[in-house]
């Protein structure tokens, strides 16, 4: 609760980050390594959430629905990379495909308020 004050931020993820390091979900359950995905996506680090999740969640494991979804979590930091690679490791067509089409959705979004930007440039 802390860390979402912004109160000993680092102390608190660093807590978490250990208890979720220590944990092990193929023998009890993913809830530690979904709870501090869910603080780092909750103090605004969805880009190291994700990441944590990767690093820490085991293929095949379940997990209770705590944390976001990887995609939620690639939406809000606006990275697909990770997805991608993962659904290409996995041979999930399915998951790659979602992927990539938001990766160009992105993509296609932040060009065209590049665009925008150098149109209002233009103007002044």
């Amino acid at each position: 609760m802390d860390a979402l004050l912004n109160e000993q931020t680092e102390t608190q993820v660093a807590y978490f980050r250990e208890r979720a390091e220590q944990s092990d979900p193929r023998q009890n359950t993913t809830i530690a390594i979904e709870t501090y995905v869910d603080l780092l996506d909750r103090i605004g680090a969805s880009d190291k959430a994700l990441a944590e999740s990767l690093r820490l969640m085991p293929e095949g494991v379940q997990p209770t629905g705590r944390a976001p979804s990887l995609m939620e979590l690639a939406l809000r930091a606006g990275t697909f990379a990770p997805l991608l690679e993962l659904s290409r490791r996995r041979q999930d067509p399915l998951g790659y495909a979602l992927s990539l089409l938001y990766h160009r959705l992105d993509a296609a979004k932040a060009e065209g308020a590049a665009a925008e930007t150098r149109n209002d440039a233009d103007l002044s």
